[in-house]
């Protein structure tokens, strides 16, 4: 019995021992956080985009006014949902004039000329020339990267939107300069 007496403090040392060793190893190096993310939604939605460019007729010199719309197209997407929602629309683009984030260009803001889109007012009538870029920058325009509630749609229902795109002359404090200019604008359908 004395035999196991002295072996239990030498088993008792060689665990704790292990258990130090154990510890030591689990030191950790660098910590970090990590966020996962996951989304549950009621239902989805499918768009399609009447057309995917959007062409506009030449303009000169002379037409450019500044704070003012030249022209104005529709661009429609018919959005059907498997259940009733409100989709929202997010419009991604480069916007180079300060503090102006609602006219679109690609590169500078050299051109002094822009695009600029508006959501229908379920009237599907072309807003006027004259009031188009005021009513924009007073907020009825898409602003960049800015979720925009569309219409609610129905469970199966088929709707159309219509969202407006204006060429905008632009009072940039320069010249317009001839050439061509575009927009490339990401549109990203949205589930709130």
């Amino acid at each position: 019995m004395e035999k196991y007496n002295n072996v239990s403090p030498l088993l008792a040392s060689l665990i704790l021992l292990g258990c130090t060793a154990a510890i030591a190893d689990e030191v950790p190096l660098s910590n970090t956080e990590t966020l996962f993310n996951a989304t549950i939604t009621d239902g989805s939605c499918d768009w399609l985009w009447s057309e995917t460019v959007l062409n506009f007729p030449p303009v000169t010199v002379e037409q450019v006014k500044p704070n003012t719309a030249l022209i104005i197209k529709p661009l429609t997407v018919s959005i059907q949902c498997t259940q009733p929602l409100t989709p929202q629309l997010k419009i991604t683009g480069n916007t180079p004039y300060n503090n102006i984030h609602s006219v679109f260009i690609d590169g500078t803001s050299e051109h002094n000329i822009g695009f600029m889109l508006q959501p229908d007012n379920g009237s599907q009538n072309m807003p006027a020339l004259s009031s188009f870029y005021n009513e924009g920058i007073a907020g009825k325009a898409l602003i960049n990267n800015i979720p925009f509630n569309l219409n609610p749609v129905a469970e199966k229902q088929q709707i159309k939107q219509i969202i407006w795109v204006g060429l905008i002359g632009m009072d940039n404090g320069s010249h317009i300069l001839p050439g061509t200019f575009s927009a490339s604008l990401t549109v990203t359908g949205l589930i709130p």
